[in-house]
């Protein structure tokens, strides 16, 4: 019944972009502006506060929000990643990967 389930929503499920769950997940504390870039795509907009600078990459009303230590430097390249949040209001993305974690903790690939 899992199975078939699965089967059924991978074959409706959408391209839901990079705003994702699974992409969230993939970045980590201590990683640089390339590599969480790489993961996410061009940003468009953030902000700085002291010792932080917070990067925003939005997706219609979903949006990932990373936050970089740039205390010993004021080249962003350099900073790294000390935070990050995750807002989804369309849940396809994240019902997907709780599907897949799911299956996989069953054991089923």
């Amino acid at each position: 019944m899992l199975v078939a389930l699965y089967a059924w929503y991978l074959v409706i499920s959408v391209d839901c972009g990079t705003v994702t769950q699974a992409n969230f997940d993939r970045i980590q504390k201590g990683m640089t502006l390339d590599e969480v870039t790489a993961i996410l795509g061009d940003w468009t907009f953030g902000f700085r506060n002291p010792g932080t600078t917070t990067i925003v990459w939005p997706e219609g009303e979903n949006w990932i929000s990373v936050d970089f230590a740039d205390r010993n430097t004021d080249d962003l390249r350099k900073a790294i990643v000390c935070d990050k949040s995750l807002h989804l209001v369309i849940s396809w993305g994240n019902l997907q990967w709780h599907v897949k974690k799911g299956l996989e903790m069953i054991g089923v690939r």
